[in-house]
Order: C-alpha cells, then sequence, then structure tokens
C-alpha cells in the first residue's frame, strides 16, 4: 500500500493510495514528523526522541510512553515503515511512498542546479515545491527546547525556496508577476530585508517607481518597529538607485 505522508501542510498527515485519510494519536503524529523531518538516513536516538516530544518532564514514565507511541505508529504504518535498531528510530518509506518534504527538497535540489542556465524553469521549481508548504509546517508539534531549534531550521529552509524562487523569477524576466506575488509572502517575513528588496527590484523593472519607493518605507517602519534602527546598508543603497533611475537595475538575460 502506499502512503501520502505531509508534513508541511499544517498538521502532520497521512493517506492511503485511495486519499482516505489514516488515523494518527497526537503524539505519534508528531513522532512521525520528527522521524521525517529530523531523522533523516541515521534516524533519531530513543533519548533524543523522548526529548523532542515531552522536553524535561519527569512526571511519568517517559520509556513507556515512548515505547507505546512508537508501537502505536508502526501498527499503523508497518512495522517496515518504523524501524528499531541500535537504540534508535527510523523512518523508511516503501518506494511509492509520497513525503512532501523529500519531494519538496527534490525539486529544490533540479532548480539550484538549473538556476543560472534556466531561470525560467528553476523559477517554475522552486514555485512547486513552495506549493507543498504552509505558513506553518509540522503544527501540533509539543514544544520543547530540543526540537525547537529543527523547526527553526525547517522554516529556514521555507524561506530559502522563497528567496530563490523570486530572484529566479527577477532573472528570467518575470518581474511583474514577482511583484504581484510578493506582497504575501513579504506579509509573512517583514523583517527580511532581502526579500523587501526583491520586491522593490520587481516593482521598479515593473514601472512602478513609486511603490517601490514606498515599499522601502514600509520595509523602513518595520525595521524600525521591531529593531529600533534603520534598514540595513543594501536595502538604502537600492533605494538611491532606484530614486536615480540607476541603470544597474536594468534586467539583462545574463543576470
Amino acid at each position: 500500500m502506499t502512503l501520502y505522508i505531509r508534513v508541511l501542510s499544517g498538521g502532520v498527515e497521512v493517506q492511503t493510495d485511495n486519499r482516505e485519510r489514516v488515523p494518527l494519536q497526537p503524539l505519534a503524529a508528531a513522532a512521525l514528523g520528527l522521524l521525517v523531518a529530523v531523522g533523516g538516513r541515521s534516524g533519531i536516538s530513543r533519548q533524543h526522541m523522548k526529548d523532542m516530544l515531552w522536553g524535561l518532564d519527569d512526571d511519568f514514565d517517559r520509556n513507556a510512553s515512548l515505547k507505546v507511541t512508537m508501537s502505536k505508529l508502526r501498527k499503523v504504518l508497518g512495522g517496515d515503515r518504523v524501524i528499531y535498531a541500535h537504540d534508535r528510530y527510523r523512518f523508511i518509506g516503501h518506494e511509492r511512498d509520497y513525503v512532501d518534504l523529500r519531494v519538496s527538497r527534490l525539486l529544490t535540489a533540479r532548480a539550484d542546479h538549473l538556476r543560472f542556465d534556466d531561470p525560467a524553469r528553476a523559477a517554475g521549481l522552486y514555485e512547486q515545491a513552495l506549493d507543498l508548504w504552509v505558513d506553518s509546517p509540522m503544527t501540533g508539534l509539543p514544544y520543547s527546547p530540543a526540537a525547537a531549534g529543527y523547526l527553526n531550521a525547517l522554516r529556514n529552509e521555507q524561506q530559502v525556496i522563497v528567496e530563490s524562487m523570486v530572484e529566479t523569477m527577477l532573472s528570467a524576466g518575470r518581474h511583474r508577476e514577482a511583484a504581484a506575488k510578493t506582497p504575501v509572502l513579504v506579509a509573512a517575513d517583514p523583517l527580511n530585508e532581502h526579500l523587501r528588496s526583491l520586491r522593490m527590484v520587481a516593482l521598479a523593472r515593473s514601472g512602478q517607481k513609486a511603490l517601490a519607493l514606498l515599499e522601502y518605507e514600509s520595509a523602513e517602519a518595520a525595521v524600525m518597529a521591531g529593531a529600533g534602527a534603520k534598514p540595513g546598508l543594501a536595502l538604502r543603497t537600492l533605494r538611491r538607485k532606484i530614486i536615480n533611475d540607476d541603470p544597474s537595475l536594468e534586467w539583462t538575460r545574463s543576470m
């Protein structure tokens, strides 16, 4: 049976090949999400899995709880998908299983390879990868310091895809499309000055100089409110170039 496993679309979800949802208890879903997002090929040690699921809470038998949780997960997914060996848990999907995070990483890797030689195609691949994500992947995971760093890394991975997509859209000359797509992206990450700069370039190249300068003002207000400082030198320099209609902002196919 083929399984469709999604960890990027909010909560962790599993569906069968006929699109029936597989019921997972919250802890089992969280454990699966961690195995997919954190475990990789090496898996996760039993101690680290306990720390990520429950933090340092010692008010109950974490060993027994983990054993029950993983037993339920193996029962639902199949014992050959969730392996325990050498004190480590690993998720091993079947050849035809669909795992959205793995698909996203494959698409991103292909786009990275193409971005300088074929930016138009690369931009499309980044868009496909980004379509698999939502604002907050793996929601519902119990918070713990041990898991927080991995979740932040996952969100950073999403942000890299966002920026790469807009960069390649601009390289491919899709300026108006980039300008139309970036407002929601900026709204999700208002302090990201690089993303702000990409939007400003997209607007300027689309003949919307006034809006590009308004974008700077919005960025400046957000940075002042969030960090108590003006935007960085790169964004300030870009503003001056837009004001002065600097020729370096013009698009060329070699970019």
